[in-house]
């Protein structure tokens, strides 16, 4: 990585919430993405399209194999997981990220 947009990415984990299944919330499930951050903590679109190919996200889900894939920003803004980069898989919407 190089240039001023790897100074500032980071490496994000979210935990999966409390469900019915996991009232207590699940450490065992979630993501880990990295992304640059502007400096109110928000993703940085003018450095993630100097970046892209960095931000990858995995996503781990019990016993489950792990899926990596890549962080999208989308039209109209929003950012998504994508894993099949080529196909026809839906991407996992990321809702207020940014």
């Amino acid at each position: 990585m190089s240039g001023p947009a790897a100074a500032h990415l980071k490496k994000i984990r979210m935990n999966l919430a409390r469900s019915a299944e996991h009232p207590n919330g699940s450490p065992q499930h979630g993501y880990e993405f990295t992304a640059p951050l502007d400096s109110d903590g928000h993703i940085d679109a003018a450095a993630w399209k100097q970046e892209r190919e960095h931000c990858r996200v995995r996503r781990f889900w019990g016993l489950e194999a792990d899926d990596v894939g890549h962080l999208v920003h989308r039209p109209g803004g929003s950012w998504a997981f994508i894993y099949d980069i080529e196909g026809d898989e839906d991407d996992e919407a990321g809702y207020r990220f940014g």
